[in-house]
């Protein structure tokens, strides 16, 4: 998959978002997102080899995804992309993508003091995203809380 057959995987993510809607599951949810997004991987690395880029949903859809399922390496590795493309969070996300991003894994750190430190790396390279961009001060205070 890559960036040239775009429209098929917009329409695929379409589908996914559709399916994940329907589910009452956060669980399940995660689940399915964990099963679909090795299917993008190919996707993925297209769109990081192309920069500047324009804004591009579907993947900013595939950073919150790897968020959610802990996957903390291409979460990072996509948010950074995202922040220095300029993109936007879809449709119902208050958050800016470094603020997102931010939260999301400082919360699973403070709750894992093993994880944490078995990804140090990621939680320095979470705090140099949000350097420059606009945080609340109790987002940026968790990321530091994991430390």
């Amino acid at each position: 998959l890559t960036q040239g057959n775009q429209p098929n995987i917009e329409l695929r993510m379409f589908n996914h978002l559709n399916t994940l809607a329907s589910m009452k599951s956060i669980q399940e949810r995660i689940a399915k997102k964990a099963e679909w997004l090795p299917e993008y991987g190919g996707f993925i690395d297209g769109c990081l080899a192309v920069s500047p880029a324009p804004q591009n949903t579907t993947l900013v859809h595939l950073m919150i995804w790897a968020c959610d399922v802990n996957d903390f390496e291409l979460a990072v590795k996509i948010a950074e992309y995202v922040v220095l493309n300029d993109m936007v969070m879809p449709e119902g996300y208050s958050r800016s993508t470094a603020e997102f991003v931010t939260e999301q894994c400082a919360e699973v750190f403070i709750d894992d003091e093993d994880l944490a430190i078995a990804n140090a790396s990621i939680i320095q390279r979470i705090i140099s995203l949000g350097e420059g961009e606009q945080i609340v001060d109790e987002v940026r205070a968790k990321i530091y809380r994991a430390l």
